[in-house]
């Protein structure tokens, strides 16, 4: 199943959920998206590891290389209190729900979240648990709550908007009759 969640500042926008398909067919679902959408997202994340690999090397043929963001889970953390990069997410999720992060309600999600625990290593590095231990404890995988950690692989500054960007830049120099809306 791949899930597609997105997410302006701290404004969880929406969920788009797909079952099983192919690379390419995720890869054109995830264009659609990000056509269709008026605000673009600054930056694409994309999960790496697996299938997610050839979804991320059809995104950037297809031109959007300047925004993806290659979120392999399993990197070495860029912070040495965490005991991985997925681990850094989590914490970093965690932050910004502390801080006000809005999340459109669902029960999968609140589930997951519900679900994560962590425990310190005997280094003193934070480690989350482990997918499987999830999957243990609500029966499934923690898809969702994946998805928006994905978001926080990295706090990374807002991008300057560019017009051109939006696929509605097409209507920018139309004239509206006087007295339209």
């Amino acid at each position: 199943k791949s899930i597609v969640f997105c997410r302006k500042g701290y404004k969880g926008m929406f969920f788009r959920e797909y079952e099983k398909q192919d690379t390419m067919t995720t890869a054109s679902k995830i264009i659609y998206e990000y056509n269709a959408i008026y605000e673009k997202p600054d930056y694409l994340f994309v999960d790496t590891i697996g299938v997610g690999a050839g979804v991320y090397d059809r995104l950037s043929q297809l031109g959007l290389s300047k925004k993806l963001i290659d979120a392999n889970a399993s990197k070495t953390s860029t912070n040495a209190i965490y005991n991985n990069k997925r681990t850094e997410m989590y914490h970093n999720l965690a932050e910004a729900i502390n801080k006000g992060l809005y999340l459109p309600y669902d029960e999968d999600l609140e589930e997951e979240l519900l679900a994560i625990t962590y425990s310190v290593e005997p280094n003193g590095k934070i480690k989350l648990c482990s997918k499987d231990e999830i999957k243990d404890a609500i029966g499934r995988s923690p898809d969702k709550s994946d998805a928006v950690a994905l978001t926080f692989y990295e706090v990374l500054p807002a991008q300057e908007y560019k017009k051109e960007e939006y696929a509605q830049s097409i209507y920018a120099n139309t004239q509206v009759p006087e007295g339209a809306w």
